[in-house]
């Protein structure tokens, strides 16, 4: 049997973690809300995270910076990621497409853009472009793997 200041002890806890899980909530109904900088919740903070695409002009510096892009690259690669985000969006608004045929149609915009951009740079920049895309090196076959004829069973 459970002793008596157990059992307070118990219940004591059991309140206190009541209040703490609904006291904040509760509080803010109650008060105003001025919210500042220092109010909102930063990106760890949160629980769910929100994917944020870069920019145009964020992606087009961080492969100017990567590819050590010249002026004049970076104009041609700036037009191409400008043309590549207005078919995204005519894909994207496009309702007669299924989710899949959608998917393919946006994946096929992406290897248009990224063909167009290794035509812009010269040989060296285009190695470096092939290796930052993420499907530019397939995994090889297992070393230890063999592969055999099937056996018909037949036979």
């Amino acid at each position: 049997m459970i002793s008596r200041s157990a059992r307070k002890a118990f219940f004591f806890f059991l309140v206190l973690e009541l209040f703490s899980l609904v006291g904040p909530r509760a509080g803010a109904q109650d008060q105003p809300t001025h919210a500042t900088a220092q109010d909102q919740p930063t990106a760890p903070d949160t629980q769910r995270r929100v994917r944020r695409t870069p920019s145009l002009d964020d992606q087009l510096k961080t492969l100017a910076d990567r590819l050590n892009l010249d002026a004049t690259q970076q104009g041609m690669v700036k037009v191409i990621l400008e043309r590549r985000q207005s078919e995204l969006l005519d894909v994207y608004k496009d309702q007669s497409l299924s989710a899949v045929d959608r998917f393919n149609a946006m994946k096929a915009v992406h290897e248009r853009a990224n063909d167009r951009i290794s035509r812009v740079l010269n040989p060296e920049q285009s190695k470096k472009f092939d290796l930052m895309r993420p499907h530019a090196t397939p995994l090889p076959p297992p070393a230890n793997q063999t592969i055999s004829p099937q056996r018909n069973p037949t036979n």
